[in-house]
Protein backbone atom coordinates (compact mmCIF):
# COMPACT_ATOMS: atom_id res chain seq x y z
CA UNK A 1 0.00 0.00 0.00
CA UNK A 2 2.81 2.26 0.73
CA UNK A 3 3.86 1.84 -2.57
CA UNK A 4 0.98 3.13 -3.80
CA UNK A 5 1.11 6.44 -1.57
CA UNK A 6 -0.97 4.94 1.24
CA UNK A 7 0.42 6.19 3.92
CA UNK A 8 -2.00 5.91 6.56
CA UNK A 9 -4.55 2.97 7.35
CA UNK A 10 -7.80 3.14 9.25
CA UNK A 11 -8.54 -0.79 10.82
CA UNK A 12 -11.95 -1.06 12.06
CA UNK A 13 -12.16 -4.44 13.61
CA UNK A 14 -15.31 -6.21 14.88
CA UNK A 15 -14.32 -9.98 14.54
CA UNK A 16 -14.82 -12.95 17.22
CA UNK A 17 -11.60 -14.89 16.03
CA UNK A 18 -10.03 -16.98 13.77
CA UNK A 19 -7.08 -19.02 12.47
CA UNK A 20 -4.06 -17.89 14.16
CA UNK A 21 -1.67 -18.86 10.54
CA UNK A 22 -4.36 -16.09 8.60
CA UNK A 23 -4.05 -13.72 12.24
CA UNK A 24 -0.25 -13.97 11.88
CA UNK A 25 -0.08 -13.44 7.96
CA UNK A 26 -2.10 -10.40 8.41
CA UNK A 27 0.25 -8.98 11.63
CA UNK A 28 2.99 -9.20 8.94
CA UNK A 29 1.37 -7.53 6.32
CA UNK A 30 0.94 -4.60 8.83
CA UNK A 31 4.31 -4.41 10.01
CA UNK A 32 5.55 -4.58 6.24
CA UNK A 33 3.08 -1.61 5.94
CA UNK A 34 4.63 0.47 9.41
CA UNK A 35 8.01 -0.58 8.07
CA UNK A 36 7.42 1.43 4.73
CA UNK A 37 6.71 4.54 6.53
CA UNK A 38 2.87 3.86 7.20
CA UNK A 39 0.87 4.09 9.97
CA UNK A 40 -2.31 2.51 11.72
CA UNK A 41 -5.04 3.50 13.52
CA UNK A 42 -7.14 0.62 14.31
CA UNK A 43 -10.64 0.40 16.44
CA UNK A 44 -12.62 -2.02 18.01
CA UNK A 45 -16.41 -1.82 17.41
CA UNK A 46 -18.21 -4.78 19.20
CA UNK A 47 -15.22 -7.54 20.16
CA UNK A 48 -12.03 -7.95 19.04
CA UNK A 49 -11.56 -11.52 20.29
CA UNK A 50 -8.77 -14.40 20.11
CA UNK A 51 -7.14 -13.90 16.59
CA UNK A 52 -8.04 -10.28 16.60
CA UNK A 53 -6.42 -8.77 19.34
CA UNK A 54 -3.22 -9.00 17.47
CA UNK A 55 -4.38 -7.32 14.50
CA UNK A 56 -5.76 -4.54 16.80
CA UNK A 57 -2.72 -3.99 18.41
CA UNK A 58 -0.78 -3.27 14.89
CA UNK A 59 -2.52 0.33 15.40
CA UNK A 60 -0.12 2.66 16.35
CA UNK A 61 -3.13 4.69 17.99
CA UNK A 62 -5.79 2.42 18.88
CA UNK A 63 -9.62 3.55 20.09
CA UNK A 64 -12.36 1.30 21.17
CA UNK A 65 -16.12 2.08 21.11
CA UNK A 66 -17.37 2.18 24.94
CA UNK A 67 -19.38 -0.79 24.48
CA UNK A 68 -16.44 -2.39 22.77
CA UNK A 69 -15.11 -5.64 24.77
CA UNK A 70 -12.36 -7.96 23.97
CA UNK A 71 -11.33 -11.38 24.50
CA UNK A 72 -8.35 -13.42 25.02
CA UNK A 73 -7.96 -16.79 25.71
CA UNK A 74 -5.45 -20.19 25.75
CA UNK A 75 -4.12 -20.96 22.30
CA UNK A 76 -5.49 -23.10 20.41
CA UNK A 77 -4.30 -23.95 16.88
CA UNK A 78 -6.03 -25.61 13.98
CA UNK A 79 -9.50 -25.27 16.17
CA UNK A 80 -7.81 -27.72 18.78
CA UNK A 81 -6.69 -27.08 22.24
CA UNK A 82 -3.74 -29.33 23.67
CA UNK A 83 -6.29 -31.09 25.94
CA UNK A 84 -8.12 -32.39 23.00
CA UNK A 85 -5.08 -34.93 22.53
CA UNK A 86 -5.44 -37.76 24.81
CA UNK A 87 -2.23 -39.83 23.42
CA UNK A 88 0.69 -40.48 24.99
CA UNK A 89 4.40 -39.11 23.96
CA UNK A 90 6.36 -41.79 22.09
CA UNK A 91 9.48 -43.77 24.03
CA UNK A 92 11.69 -42.98 21.07
CA UNK A 93 13.05 -39.86 20.43
CA UNK A 94 10.47 -39.25 17.37
CA UNK A 95 8.32 -36.27 17.67
CA UNK A 96 5.25 -36.92 18.04
CA UNK A 97 2.11 -34.73 17.22
CA UNK A 98 1.71 -33.50 20.39
CA UNK A 99 5.33 -32.65 20.65
CA UNK A 100 4.73 -30.51 17.67
CA UNK A 101 1.57 -29.10 19.06
CA UNK A 102 3.27 -28.05 22.37
CA UNK A 103 6.00 -26.44 20.42
CA UNK A 104 3.61 -24.65 17.61
CA UNK A 105 1.46 -23.45 20.81
CA UNK A 106 4.73 -22.58 22.75
CA UNK A 107 5.62 -20.21 19.72
CA UNK A 108 2.38 -18.67 19.37
CA UNK A 109 1.87 -17.57 22.90
CA UNK A 110 5.59 -16.39 23.09
CA UNK A 111 4.72 -14.04 20.14
CA UNK A 112 1.76 -13.37 21.36
CA UNK A 113 2.70 -12.31 25.04
CA UNK A 114 5.43 -10.26 23.51
CA UNK A 115 3.15 -8.38 21.37
CA UNK A 116 0.91 -7.39 24.33
CA UNK A 117 3.63 -6.59 26.59
CA UNK A 118 5.14 -4.07 23.90
CA UNK A 119 2.15 -2.48 22.92
CA UNK A 120 0.57 -2.47 26.36
CA UNK A 121 0.62 -1.72 30.16
CA UNK A 122 0.03 -5.60 30.56
CA UNK A 123 3.20 -7.48 31.91
CA UNK A 124 4.94 -10.26 29.75
CA UNK A 125 3.74 -12.34 32.64
CA UNK A 126 0.23 -11.15 33.10
CA UNK A 127 -0.41 -12.13 28.78
CA UNK A 128 0.70 -15.33 29.65
CA UNK A 129 -1.72 -16.38 32.31
CA UNK A 130 -4.35 -15.49 29.80
CA UNK A 131 -3.14 -17.13 26.46
CA UNK A 132 -2.33 -20.12 29.07
CA UNK A 133 -5.13 -20.50 31.58
CA UNK A 134 -8.59 -19.44 31.12
CA UNK A 135 -10.39 -17.74 34.02
CA UNK A 136 -12.82 -20.25 36.08
CA UNK A 137 -16.19 -19.48 34.57
CA UNK A 138 -15.72 -19.57 30.71
CA UNK A 139 -12.47 -20.42 30.32
CA UNK A 140 -11.72 -16.93 28.24
CA UNK A 141 -10.92 -13.65 29.57
CA UNK A 142 -13.30 -11.16 28.69
CA UNK A 143 -12.27 -6.96 28.98
CA UNK A 144 -14.74 -4.33 29.09
CA UNK A 145 -13.89 -0.93 26.87
CA UNK A 146 -12.55 0.62 30.37
CA UNK A 147 -10.60 -2.43 30.96
CA UNK A 148 -9.13 -2.02 27.40
CA UNK A 149 -8.20 1.56 28.20
CA UNK A 150 -6.57 1.18 31.80
CA UNK A 151 -4.46 -1.98 30.47
CA UNK A 152 -3.04 0.31 27.49
CA UNK A 153 -5.02 -1.99 24.69
CA UNK A 154 -6.47 1.43 23.60
CA UNK A 155 -5.64 4.82 23.98
CA UNK A 156 -8.82 6.19 23.82
CA UNK A 157 -12.92 5.47 23.73
CA UNK A 158 -14.58 6.96 21.76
Amino acid sequence: MSSRGIKKLHLVVISDGGNVIDMLAIVDMLARFKDNGGSITSHVMGLAASAAVPIYLMGDYRTAGHSAQMMIHPSSLWGKKLSDYTYKESDDDTPTAITLFKDATARHNEFYASLIARRTNVSHTEAMKYLTTGNTTTGMWYFSAAQMLSMGFAHKLI
